[in-house]
């Protein structure tokens, strides 16, 4: 069966791509190489210079090995996503500059974001920490940028929930991929997962007062799977456009399976 390429381009939206149906998180194949991508000179040297102003505001600043996406290509309900490397200090030097868009100078910035659904048919939202890029808009938990200390989506979406919500890797129950967005803000391509859980919302909620990094996560909201389509409606200035691309593309799979199941899912 022939591969076929996913236009990734960014067009106005959100979200990019939406797969026919969610795809089980074994089925994405992962095919990375060892070698940075080449970027102009004059860019590394912006880039650097970016770098120190940022390390001298924040002597913290970690300037790690980061997945760099080159293409994403679909066969039957597989799905591969080639990737090489870039850096975290190229990639803070480009999400600054207003006129740089996913792909451009070719560094595509591979991101994951996950839908929370708990035990009592709820989503969890958290919003971003100050001095965040987003800071105090929602976004969905868990999430984060792929660095290259991750083997595989499911390696990091363990780890950013026990980061994020303290939930540990006992506690999932199922990983699945919807779609590909992007964000205007984070600037990167968001890999759209689902992610259940036996636990409550009130539960998980509660679980964050010990997770790892609760700077990130400010504060967590739930919201009923019920009302999603009308929050997405009244609070979309709230929400990060990674955030909105997520719901849309896990209730587009959610309005097919009731129409596959005669309106029972």
């Amino acid at each position: 069966m022939k591969k076929t390429e996913i236009n990734l381009k960014p067009n106005g939206s959100c979200l990019l791509f939406v797969a026919n149906s969610a795809i089980p998180i074994d089925n994405i194949k992962l095919l990375r190489e060892s070698e940075q991508e080449k970027i102009a000179q004059s860019v590394l040297d912006a880039a650097d210079k970016n770098w120190r102003i940022l390390k001298s505001a924040n002597p913290r600043a970690f300037n790690g090995e980061l997945l760099n996406l080159k293409r994403a290509r679909l066969q039957g309900n597989l799905l591969y996503i080639d990737a090489n490397l870039t850096n975290y200090k190229t990639y803070a030097h480009l999400i600054n500059q207003p006129d740089y868009c996913l792909f451009d100078k070719g560094i595509a910035v591979l991101g994951m974001s996950c839908i929370l659904i708990t035990k009592d048919k709820k989503i969890v939202l958290a919003s971003r920490g100050k001095g965040l890029f987003g800071a105090g808009k929602l976004y969905c938990i868990p999430a984060g940028m792929f660095n290259n200390n991750y083997k595989n989506f499911e390696e990091l979406i363990v780890s950013e929930a026990e980061e994020e919500t303290g939930m540990t890797q006992n506690e999932i129950s199922s990983i699945k991929f919807h779609g590909i967005g992007y964000d205007s803000i984070m600037k990167g391509a968001e890999f759209l997962f689902s992610l259940t859980t036996e636990l409550t919302a009130d539960e998980v909620i509660k679980k964050h007062s010990k997770a790892k990094d609760r700077t990130e996560a400010l504060s967590l909201e739930h919201v009923p799977i019920k009302e999603l389509a009308e929050y997405v409606k009244n609070n979309k200035l709230r929400l990060m456009d990674s955030a909105i691309a997520n719901i849309l593309a896990y209730l587009q799979h959610q309005e097919s399976e009731k129409s596959v199941s005669g309106g029972t899912a």
